[in-house]
């Protein structure tokens, strides 16, 4: 969304007193220069060609602001290089910020933005942890910002905070931040309770959270509703089977009863994965085999005699 030249120069015109407003020079680089390659959509020459003009202003100034804000914005409709983006935009904030320049409609657009480019810094293969925390700190800084100036009930807003706030949360695999998650845990919820058909990846995220707070049961739940809800994913289906057969392991010391539970709906995982063609690989139908034999006992004969042709197979 450049800003569009000729509509700015025209909004000038009955401009509010104190409102900011553009030095001629700048007008004129802007209406003559850039204009005509905005016409044509062409965004990395207008990036260049501003860069030219920023050593001309003068520094804190609001034409500085406007022009690094413009810039970040040619370069985010520029394909391969939104990246650079990051560092006009995060100058023409603090600008704003420190003289009040920009209005909220922009400012917020600066925090979205802002949000997601420090995000994708964060996540550049190979970052070391140590990188990657402060960019992380400063997108959840932005978000929090854009959410407590009017976007807090914005599913989108909330869907990229929490996603944020759960890598921030577990950067450190070993000393991972339980407020944290329970913190991205509350922005999923929004999402989920914004719509009717929330988008997938809400609930991809709360399982992660979940899986995390190691709370399987949970998991399972969320798991059941994904089977539900997206049937021809097959990795849904074998992390329910997965799920179901931790649940039964971790209690067949201390409740056999619940193990034999756990194993039922394993098994009922994978019967009906396999009625949509999923969990038909040897491997699966070998785990198939280990449920149904773990206590025979609890079968019927049908099950029983299941396991005794199978096991002349293995």
């Amino acid at each position: 969304m450049l800003v569009s030249v000729a509509l700015f120069v025209g909004s000038l015109v009955g401009a509010e007193e104190k409102a900011p407003q553009l030095g001629d020079k700048t007008i004129e680089f802007l209406s003559t220069k850039i204009a005509p390659l905005e016409k044509e959509n062409k965004f990395k020459e207008i990036a260049n060609l501003l860069d030219t003009l920023v050593p001309q202003l003068a520094p804190e100034s609001y034409d500085l602001a406007f022009v690094l804000y413009s810039k970040g914005v040619a370069l985010i409709k520029t394909e391969d290089l939104g990246q650079k983006a990051l560092e006009p935009f995060t100058e023409a904030l603090r600008i704003s910020d420190a003289h009040g320049f920009f209005d909220k409609a922009t400012t917020l657009q600066l925090l979205y933005f802002l949000g997601v480019l420090n995000m994708q810094e964060a996540n550049v293969p190979k970052t070391p942890p140590a990188v990657q925390a402060p960019l992380l700190a400063k997108s959840s800084e932005y978000l929090r910002r854009l959410m407590a100036d009017g976007s807090k009930d914005n599913p989108d807003t909330n869907l990229l905070y929490g996603q944020v706030l759960l890598q921030q949360s577990t950067l450190n695999p070993e000393k991972v931040d339980m407020a944290g998650l329970k913190e991205a845990e509350a922005a999923i919820q929004k999402v989920l309770h914004a719509s009717p058909k929330p988008k997938e990846n809400a609930y991809i995220l709360l399982q992660v959270i979940v899986r995390y707070q190691g709370d399987w049961q949970r998991l399972a739940q969320i798991l059941e509703f994904m089977v539900t809800g997206y049937p021809t994913k097959e990795v849904y289906w074998g992390q329910l089977m997965q799920v179901y057969n931790t649940l039964a392991q971790e209690n067949i010391e201390k409740n056999p009863e619940k193990t034999r539970q756990y194993y039922v709906r394993a098994i009922n995982t994978i019967e009906r994965a396999q009625a949509y063609g999923f969990l038909k690989k040897p491997a699966d139908n070998y785990n198939l085999y280990v449920f149904l034999c773990a206590d025979r006992s609890i079968w019927p004969f049908h099950r029983n005699l299941t396991c005794r042709v199978a096991e002349r197979h293995h």
